[in-house]
């Protein structure tokens, strides 16, 4: 019970702050917590396959092609 708690309100902190932080590369940072955090507790609720899907798809490539994009586009706002 107290693991479900600490869970959700790590879950919720990561989620607000992907959302409120203004530097793009901390906020997908958060993101891919906010991901791992979730991945964390399908694993605790007994669904492994769930969790193994969200931490390669979300935590990993969603995470990875976000910071991919915000790199290239600050390398092309800075040659201007």
């Amino acid at each position: 019970m107290i693991v479900e708690i600490v869970l959700a309100f790590l879950l919720l902190a990561t989620a607000i702050l992907a959302m409120e932080l203004r530097n793009l590369v901390y906020a997908a940072l958060a993101l891919a917590a906010m991901a791992t955090v979730l991945a964390i507790l399908f694993f605790y609720f007994s669904a492994p396959y769930v969790s193994v899907f969200q931490l390669s798809v979300f935590a990993g490539a969603i995470t990875a092609l976000f910071l991919t994009t915000i790199t290239f586009t600050r390398r092309a706002e800075a040659e201007e």
